[in-house]
């Protein structure tokens, strides 16, 4: 049996997971963060006895789920990192066949202090398991760690129904600002004077002092991961702006992949990916203006789908095998 400790509660985990049809798999719900004071305090006297099982922190039924853990099973604890979560979880799993994966880079703030935590995570986790996986083959070949794609699910009619209000539209982007903003200002210029349509939806950076012009292009109000599903449908073109941090393939480009979307990205990386091909995915320079004509000759060009067998890769049910 594969024990999966994550925080199913998360809008897109709870998406991928549902996905699930494995009679070998049991998904264990994590809390991360303490949602009292209380709970706080309790959570930092156990870390102070990092060997000891003081069965303090974790409520009964999550105890109880960690205890039925067999010898002969697996665990998988996905997407947490939180260093304290990472010894109090040690008490628990100590002797049993561990495996992490992380969803993010190992570095998602390149200063010195962002370096630091990034370290201090690594190694607690290290401490935990040996068979740390990421989706970042920089962060593989960087740090040692073992490779898996993005996971993702196969969707049926109705997974994520196209929303009624909005119409079609050629390119969708939906995230804050994070220094985007100047690319996608310069994408929409192209794309208005091409005579082609943009949705972005840009939340703008907390403290962020922005000109009228980038007032303009920001919107207001979170979306749903739902939301996020039933435009990325209405769209023919989903845009992916990497962070200087990450090289690995993001979500959005699997997103792209599953829903037979066409991809612009700044990931440079992408041209080297065995589910390359240039009708699907036109990479793009952050830094330099955009090709109106290579833009357009991108999307109309005629779009050639992947194959089942690169989907099948990241497909939530097959992804789980390396882990059993």
């Amino acid at each position: 049996m594969l024990y999966i400790i994550s925080n199913f509660e998360s809008a897109l985990t709870q998406f991928i997971f549902a996905g699930l049809q494995r009679d070998d798999v049991r998904l264990i719900q994590y809390h991360s963060k303490p949602a009292t004071l209380a709970g706080k305090l309790t959570r930092w006297l156990e870390v102070q006895f990092p060997k000891r099982r003081l069965d303090w922190y974790y409520p009964a039924a999550l105890r109880a789920q960690l205890d039925g853990i067999g010898p002969g099973d697996s665990v998988l604890i996905f997407a947490l990192g939180n260093t304290k979560d990472m010894v109090l979880l040690g008490k628990y799993l100590h002797g049993k066949q561990v495996h992490a994966f992380l969803w993010n880079p190992v570095l998602e703030h390149n200063t010195p202090q962002g370096i630091a935590k990034a370290l201090e995570r690594l190694t607690a986790i290290e401490q935990l398991t040996p068979s740390i996986y990421s989706f970042d083959r920089a962060d593989v070949a960087q740090y040692g760690l073992l490779y898996a794609p993005q996971p993702f699910r196969h969707m049926e009619a109705g997974d994520a129904p196209a929303a009624a209000q909005s119409p079609p539209t050629d390119f969708f982007f939906l995230g804050y600002d994070k220094g985007r903003l100047p690319l996608l200002m310069r994408l929409k210029q192209a794309a208005d004077t091409l005579g082609l349509s943009c949705h972005f939806h840009i939340l703008p950076d907390a403290g962020k002092t922005y000109s009228a012009a980038e007032q303009a292009m920001l919107s207001t109000g979170y979306l749903s991961y739902a939301d996020n599903m039933a435009l990325s449908q209405r769209a023919r073109c989903l845009i992916d702006i990497v962070q200087a941090t990450q090289s690995g393939a993001t979500m959005r480009s699997v997103e792209a992949l599953f829903l037979n979307k066409k991809l612009i990205t700044t990931r440079q990386l992408a041209l080297q990916e065995p589910d390359y091909n240039p009708s699907r995915t036109l990479v793009v320079d952050s830094s330099t203006a955009i090709d109106c004509q290579a833009l357009l000759h991108f999307m109309q060009s005629p779009f050639v789908p992947a194959s089942d067998a690169i989907r099948t890769e990241h497909e939530i049910n097959t992804w789980l095998n390396r882990f059993i």
